[in-house]
């Protein structure tokens, strides 16, 4: 003062930061690029940051405010069954601000629609069949099983094609298939059954008109009974190795004879 006495000294710091938060970054529902959650946990990441601007509005410019900085949250997606893009920028005690970083997700509620059936049909002689797999709506892996549930199947990769030991022989194998997709969503479980059979049909016979030694006629009725069969090659060469053609089995059928006035083998 006008004396000349002193105050003591102050002082008072102040930092210059015109740096903004780095390492800044937004991770919805713990980096998957698809859910089936419509709710989603959030990973909030900037070193530095002291608040942060979130909004579904591309530019961080509306569709928000700047909340205290925390490092976790959780989001109601809007966009079901579609894409969904978030925004977030970070903001320091200067008042720097990152730019404005965008993270996308897309959500998927809806299951996988799937089909098996058997590349050789449904009846087989081989003990070793090939599955034929068919798969719709995204679908990633598939589990497979004996049985008519897929209770306790194993999840693997998507294959439209496996081959498959079956279990049973000479009997009905039922085989089972879920598939999922990478959301987590899975299918209905899908049972086919094929047939294994070795057995050559039995009691087999055949008789020409009702059993008559003698036919005026030259394409008479046949009789036919065979255990088993499901399709039947009728012809008058011996040891069926040529002359007709495999059909449908049937019990009744006909045959043109060759032979006039002569022995008709059949």
């Amino acid at each position: 003062d006008e004396a000349k006495h002193l105050s003591d000294c102050k002082s008072v710091a102040v930092t210059h930061d015109d740096t903004p938060p780095t390492n800044a970054s937004l991770v919805m529902a713990n980096g998957v690029s698809v859910t089936k959650s419509s709710a989603v946990p959030l990973a909030f990441n900037a070193d530095a940051a002291e608040d942060y601007y979130f909004t579904e509005v591309a530019g961080c410019q509306s569709g928000g405010s700047w909340e205290h900085y925390q490092a976790a949250g959780t989001w109601t997606l809007k966009n079901l069954n579609a894409q969904n893009t978030l925004y977030v920028r970070y903001r320091d005690l200067a008042g720097n601000s990152t730019p404005c970083l965008s993270s996308s997700i897309v959500h998927d509620s809806t299951p996988p629609v799937g089909a098996l059936s058997f590349a050789g049909g449904a009846v087989t002689a081989t003990s070793t069949v090939t599955l034929a797999i068919s798969a719709s709506g995204a679908a990633t892996e598939i589990a497979l099983k004996d049985g008519s549930n897929c209770v306790g199947a194993v999840w693997e990769p998507l294959s439209t094609t496996k081959s498959w030991v079956l279990p049973l022989q000479n009997a009905t194998n039922f085989i089972s298939l879920q598939l999922r997709d990478a959301a987590g969503n899975t299918s209905l479980c899908y049972a086919a059954a094929v047939t294994h059979d070795t057995v050559a049909p039995l009691n087999n016979s055949i008789s020409i008109a009702d059993g008559a030694a003698y036919t005026k006629l030259n394409s008479p009725a046949l009789s036919l009974s065979a255990e088993g069969a499901s399709s039947m090659y009728i012809t008058t060469t011996a040891s069926c190795s040529s002359g007709g053609t495999w059909v449908p089995y049937n019990s009744s059928s006909s045959i043109s004879l060759a032979q006039n006035n002569a022995t008709a083998t059949v």
